[in-house]
């Protein structure tokens, strides 16, 4: 038996796949505000905020198509245990 048509499927999509349709709609030429109207009637009315959108289409329209996180300033995604045991040795009231 089919789910009504209007029933909305739960699902968690990562911000990768979210990219992917952005990139999949932007090629069919679709346009931002339809782009994000379409994704908040799917996914729910949080899931993408239109901003989000228009940034994705200005990188595909600059000839920008990565869909990966650009890195930032901040907070290291990993840590160098050897630059914390050799930075720590330097602060006279820390070393033992």
């Amino acid at each position: 038996m089919s789910q009504p048509l209007n029933t909305r499927v739960e699902m968690e999509l990562s911000r990768k796949d979210f990219r992917s349709i952005f990139l999949f709609k932007f090629r069919l030429g679709d346009t931002v505000a339809h782009t994000a109207v379409e994704l908040c009637e799917a996914f729910g009315p949080s899931c993408v905020s239109i901003k989000t959108v228009q940034r994705w289409f200005k990188n595909f329209r600059s000839g920008d198509f990565n869909l990966e996180d650009a890195r930032r300033a901040g907070k290291p995604n990993e840590i160098d245990q050897d630059l914390i045991n050799s930075e720590w040795r330097t602060i006279p009231r820390l070393a033992v």
